[in-house]
């Protein structure tokens, strides 16, 4: 991966511009690449990858992380807060839901709006979002406030999910963006361990403020450090430019070539009339050839105009050939995938809660998930003296240290998954994660310790984290450049879909219909496994490929 081999490499590979057009025209649809989009990956090879491109895959880490702060951290605030807002199992899911359904929202929304206004413009814009409203819920003694105010951050952060991949992926050399792109797996599984972390040493403090109507328990304390990462990641954001790509199909040229040209001085060493003379050499003689055609069009056209034109056009596009099969198998995928994930990953705290009061109950019992979430259990055994059925001020300390676990033990599986991406495949890679899952889940009916679902869920949890960062690349690798955006978007739309629907089944199953809960999920991941087979192949990279070769499918 170094900055020579790259050099090397566009340098024995001198394409003529004039025969990958004529090439690129007769493999497929001319709308699906532009020659101009062909060189703007040629100049990004170019550029090279070192310091500059490390910059970015940090700071797209950091925004990984802290989507999955953000998620994972609403499992714990909801049974610390219990009874601060006095909710039952349903009231916790409807706080769920308004979370995910602002995520929905949030996902279609910003994603479109990165396809017109930039990526780079988005993501700081659902950073602060997402800071600003997370300290503002540690404010407010009232569950409809912590209500719409969830939402919206929810909304911040569908749009961050979104966004995150395209933004990373559009700076990467050819060669080396399967690799970079799963590394987005690493740190979403560290933020669901720095969030258990945190809980850990915040919650069970004992901070008690009540002046009439207002209070500041641990959680909301919790709440605030939880919008720090957030806030770092989107003000680090604002030192970094937008992607060549979008830049490139926007025709803002002068800040095109300063961006190629950073990204060349940074990763090489070399000036910007080096570089120049490099593009040169690989057929490219003027920045004008890297520039849309249509560019002038659009930038002619109001915002507003933009918006709506992205709303329809882009979106109408996915839903008619070529690309309407790979659109459907997309969103079916993300569906089955994320209500999964979603419903499980903000419950699973819940569930070590319910695993750790029955068994300070009955120490010398065995008990199922679907047991220990019985409502006669709960309403008779554990909380008699409690104003409401799922109300305790204090969370076992088991909770924390099992999150913990879960956290830790996907960690080796998203490190190594990078290394054998080329070899395994995404469509592989999806099969068997969601395969696996499956297992785990129908497992939960017979488990009967919570070590024993604590082993099952950290399967689940690393597998179906790496089987939504795979779908999420996958994405990336399938659609052109103008809609690249649209259409993560619009698979994300469904993906908080299939997780409101996931969540809300859960909420009003999970006390009494806890065996219909998990064949539901089950069977999801089994069909979501099976429809990966049918995604379009992907040519693995490997280590002889020249860099400045440009697959029309990427």
């Amino acid at each position: 991966m170094g900055n020579k081999d790259v050099e090397n490499n566009c340098q024995s590979d001198v394409v003529n511009n004039d025969k990958n057009s004529i090439n690129f025209a007769e493999k497929s649809d001319p709308d699906e690449q532009s020659p101009a989009e062909i060189n703007t990956q040629q100049a990004v090879n170019v550029a090279g990858f070192g310091k500059f491109n490390y910059k970015i895959i940090i700071v797209s880490g950091l925004t990984s992380m802290n989507t999955a702060i953000g998620i994972t951290a609403l499992g714990f605030i909801l049974p610390s807060a219990a009874c601060d807002f006095k909710m039952s199992t349903v009231d916790k899911g409807q706080l769920n839901t308004g979370f995910l359904f602002g995520m929905l929202c949030g996902a279609y929304f910003w994603g479109c709006l990165a396809d017109t206004m930039g990526r780079r413009h988005t993501l700081l814009r659902c950073l602060f979002l997402q800071a600003g409203f997370e300290c503002l819920v540690s404010l407010i003694p009232n569950y409809w406030g912590v209500f719409v105010s969830k939402t919206i951050i929810g909304f911040a952060l569908g749009g961050e999910m979104a966004t995150l991949y395209t933004y990373v992926g559009e700076f990467q050399p050819a060669i080396y963006r399967k690799k970079v792109l799963s590394t987005m797996e690493i740190p979403t599984i560290s933020g669901i361990f720095v969030a258990s972390l945190f809980a850990w040493m915040i919650i069970p403090l004992n901070i008690s403020a009540d002046f009439g109507g207002f209070f500041f328990h641990s959680w909301n304390l919790f709440n605030v450090i939880c919008s720090i990462p957030s806030l770092i990641t989107a003000i680090w954001l604002l030192f970094l430019p937008e992607t060549p790509k979008y830049l490139s199909e926007f025709g803002k040229d002068e800040e095109l070539f300063f961006v190629l040209s950073r990204m060349y001085r940074e990763n090489t060493g070399k000036s910007s009339e080096e570089y120049l003379t490099e593009l040169n050499g690989n057929g490219i003689s003027s920045i004008s050839q890297l520039i849309n055609p249509k560019a002038e069009e659009q930038q002619n056209e109001s915002k507003l105009s933009q918006i709506r034109k992205m709303l329809f056009q882009q979106t109408g596009a996915l839903l008619r050939p070529p690309f309407l099969g790979r659109t459907l198998l997309v969103c079916t995928i993300m569906f089955s995938i994320f209500s999964s994930m979603f419903t499980l990953m903000m419950w699973f705290p819940e569930l070590f809660d319910r695993f750790a009061a029955f068994e300070l109950v009955y120490p010398n019992e065995h008990a199922s998930v679907c047991r220990v979430s019985d409502s006669t259990f709960k309403n008779t055994t554990l909380n008699e003296s409690a104003e409401m059925p799922d109300c305790r001020t204090e969370i076992n300390t088991q909770v924390y240290i099992h999150s913990l676990t879960l956290g830790a033990a996907s960690i080796p599986i998203a490190v190594l998954f990078p290394i054998f991406v080329n070899r395994i495949g995404f469509k592989i890679s999806l099969m068997v994660g969601m395969g696996i899952c499956a297992g785990s889940t129908i497992g939960l009916f017979f488990v009967r310790s919570s070590t024993e679902n604590l082993i099952l869920s950290s399967i689940f949890q690393a597998l179906i984290s790496i089987c939504s960062t795979v779908i999420c690349c996958v994405v990336v690798e399938i659609f052109p450049t103008k809609l690249r955006a649209t259409a993560a978007a619009l698979g994300s739309l469904c993906a908080r879909g299939g997780a409101i629907i996931g969540n809300t089944t859960f909420s009003y199953l999970i006390d009494n219909y806890c065996m219909i809960l998990i064949i539901f999920l089950t069977c999801q991941l089994i069909v979501g496994g099976i429809l990966a087979f049918f995604l379009p192949n992907q040519k693995p990279d490997t280590s002889n490929k020249k860099v400045c070769e440009v697959d029309p499918q990427t």
